[in-house]
């Protein structure tokens, strides 16, 4: 029977969990190998699947799948996704990776019993056991092999090591995508100890929790890393393994604001699990937060004499970068937040040694060599200032903003009609830089913002004209353009030809503010035309992206009204089913309880007049007990008005169901929504949309 290598296996799992067919291209990028590699590493699996009985289908421009009706398909899937270690099929790297674990799990082991668990014999389990070693004393791990094999050395090194195997094992990017839909359970990744029971769902809601109690929105490498560190710490603490902290590491961690959040957090859900939460374990996880990248963070309250101190540590670096480079980018706002947002976590990673390492290329040190020299040269005084070390990575995060702020400094001042968003993996700072990459490259577009994979789920791409990407996106829409980090020369021909064949609907943007403008000046006289007309595409255009880090207090209109919010050309009978529907709206989302929605009903039976806010607008709302669960509201467009039973506001077509939690997050909305009531333009043109897409126009547009 033909040998199954490892990659030849990995491709086998992506064809078992694939129910349509994948190109051979969609291959190579995944496995990151050329697409002939592919080609070759198919032929082989094609032999050792005719061994098994399964055949492997291959159709020119539709893709590769598995015959499902083939024989021997049931006995496949069974060998790689069954329960049973000893009815798998390993490749080479899997059983080494299989050991590892089994090594690093604290039990003893044996050979026989690494060869019964991995389907070899003992000789090949002894050969594998070479390079476990030496992965293991890579890692400050050292195997002994006395009467039994078991694992000696530091648990945070164990850790360590148990967080690394995962992302060896998986991949990063693939492995957040694999995460956060939940579709495989954690204890597949991290192979939690028996008797162990942790969700995925349950560790991402802790992660996503911590994220908003902190007020931060941690990068989509960051967001994994926190993720396998707390799956890690809790089950080690279920195994009765702890650390050991320094008392001077326990004095500076317990001061911090990421203590406090994180201790409750990890500790409600280690409770959950009837488990303690030592001092020094909850230590642990906040050295793991504070290392953690973030792509945004509330800003506000930021006064502490740490924050000071490192102002002005930043300040000095980017002085001494700019006397180097013999430009001065000190007067540069953005470049001294955007430094700060960086170097926060590499201090702490650097403090407390904790982390994954970030992959590094040698792009930014090839197209700017002279920024990074500048930069390399310049670290040593932030190493003075924090005590601490730093390493090429850093300079490469680093040398990308200050690339970015460079070619801010030269971009065109000319007008900007086309917006765009940047969709960013792990580093933000690269993201900073095809930002500027674009907007000096092409005057016309204006990047609002850089986000997360994470985030851009939830995206409305239909808010902006482009989206840019380095990372391809599955089943992405047809604005989304995946170019290189960089934007070069096949990049940029691209963007000029979507620019080309697009133009007539950004085109369109300057006849809805003609048209604006026309209506204006049939009842005013304008001073300054050109003025207004940029103010209005400001106001209409470039502030259509909300943002995704509103604080409780301000949560704007835009940020609780998304397009699965909205429902058009709707049809009710009265007032109680036009509530209803947007009630559902809610509760699908998860937003509230179906009993709120009778609350709001009940509401405006008995106060017709405090619904009906205006002429054909209701916002419906009740109060609140314990039946909503966040800020909320939808938006429900009737085809045919119902009435409120409202004196002389009836009938009603626009219909917005509230939900609150207190009584201030939600009135940034409520005083969006006045500026649209007050405006009746801007009120039309909700009442008339015939499509989403003017709606979320029209209320993102508020500033």
């Amino acid at each position: 029977m033909p040998y199954l290598t490892s990659r030849c296996s990995v491709i086998a799992h992506i064809l078992l969990e694939q129910t349509e067919p994948i190109t051979i291209s969609r291959l190579a990028q995944t496995l990151q190998i050329s697409e002939r590699t592919v080609r070759y590493d198919l032929d082989e699996l094609d032999a050792w699947l005719a061994a098994q009985n399964v055949l492997l289908v291959r159709k020119r421009r539709i893709g590769v799948f598995l015959d499902r009706t083939s024989q021997g398909f049931p006995s496949l899937q069974e060998a790689f996704t069954g329960a049973s270690d000893s009815s798998r099929i390993y490749s080479g790297a899997e059983r080494r990776w299989h050991i590892v674990h089994r090594l690093l799990s604290g039990l003893p082991q044996n050979l026989s019993g690494l060869a019964e668990a991995t389907g070899v014999s003992k000789s090949t389990v002894c050969r594998d056991l070479e390079d476990v070693e030496q992965w293991l004393t890579a890692r400050r791990i050292y195997l002994s092999r006395a009467r039994d094999l078991f694992c000696t050395g530091n648990e945070l090194d164990i850790r360590k090591a148990m967080v690394d195997l995962a992302y060896e094992r998986f991949g990063r990017m693939p492995l957040v995508k694999l995460l956060q839909t939940a579709q495989r359970p954690l204890k597949d990744v991290l192979w939690f100890p028996e008797g162990f029971s942790l969700s995925t769902a349950e560790l991402i809601s802790t992660v996503r929790r911590l994220q908003r109690d902190l007020q931060v929105s941690f990068t989509d490498e960051s967001s994994l890393e926190i993720l396998l560190y707390f799956g890690v710490t809790l089950s080690r603490i279920f195994s009765g393994k702890y650390v050991f902290l320094p008392e001077a590491n326990l004095v500076h961690l317990a001061s911090t604001r990421e203590f406090l959040v994180t201790g409750q957090v990890l500790g409600e859900l280690a409770s959950s699990l009837n488990l303690d939460f030592p001092e020094a374990e909850r230590c642990y996880a906040t050295m793991h937060v504070l290392g953690c990248s973030v792509t945004h963070a509330d800003a506000s309250g930021k006064t502490s004499r740490a924050e000071q101190y490192l102002q002005a540590a930043v300040k000095d670096f980017i002085a001494e970068v700019s006397h180097i480079l013999g430009k001065n980018l000190s007067q540069d706002p953005v470049l001294l937040q955007d430094l700060m947002l960086e170097l926060r976590p590499w201090i702490s990673r650097a403090r407390f040694r904790v982390g994954t390492p970030h992959d590094t290329g040698s792009l930014i040190q090839t197209a700017y060599a002279d920024i990074f020299r500048a930069v390399w040269a310049s670290m040593p005084l932030l190493e003075v200032q924090f005590g601490v070390q730093f390493d090429l990575a850093l300079a490469e995060e680093l040398s990308a903003y200050i690339a970015a702020a460079w070619e801010r400094t030269e971009q065109d001042s000319a007008d900007k009609y086309v917006t765009a968003i940047v969709v960013c993996g792990a580093g933000i700072g690269a993201a900073k830089l095809l930002s500027s990459r674009i907007t000096k490259l092409f005057p016309q577009i204006q990047v609002l913002q850089e986000i997360s994979l994470a985030e851009f789920e939830s995206f409305d791409t239909g808010s902006v004209d482009i989206v840019f990407t380095a990372a391809p996106i599955e089943h992405a829409a047809s604005n989304v353009l995946c170019v290189e980090p960089l934007l070069g020369p096949e990049s940029q021909e691209q963007v000029s030809r979507y620019l080309r064949d697009n133009l007539h609907q950004f085109e369109n943007r300057d006849r809805y503010i003609q048209k604006i403008l026309m209506i204006v000046e049939n009842n005013c006289t304008i001073e300054n035309r050109s003025k207004l007309y940029q103010e209005l595409e400001q106001f209409l255009y470039a502030q259509k992206v909300h943002s995704i880090l509103q604080t409780a207090r301000h949560y704007s209109l835009g940020s609780l009204i998304t397009k699965k919010r909205i429902i058009l050309h709707a049809d009710a009978a009265d007032f109680r089913q036009a509530i209803t529907l947007g009630g559902e709206l809610l509760v699908r989302d998860g937003a509230i309880e179906p009993d709120y929605i009778r609350a709001m009903i009940e509401h405006t039976v008995a106060y017709p007049s405090d619904v009906v806010v205006a002429p054909h607008v209701a916002l419906a709302h009740a109060t609140s007990c314990g039946n909503v669960h966040e800020v909320c509201m939808s938006l429900v467009l009737l085809d045919h008005p119902v009435p409120f039973h409202h004196l002389r506001n009836d009938p009603v077509k626009l219909v917005l169901c509230l939900g609150t939690v207190d009584n201030y997050s939600h009135e940034k909305a409520i005083y969006d929504l006045l500026k649209i009531l007050e405006n009746k333009y801007l009120l039309d043109s909700i009442l008339q949309a015939e499509h989403v897409n003017q709606i979320l126009l029209t209320i993102n547009g508020i500033n």
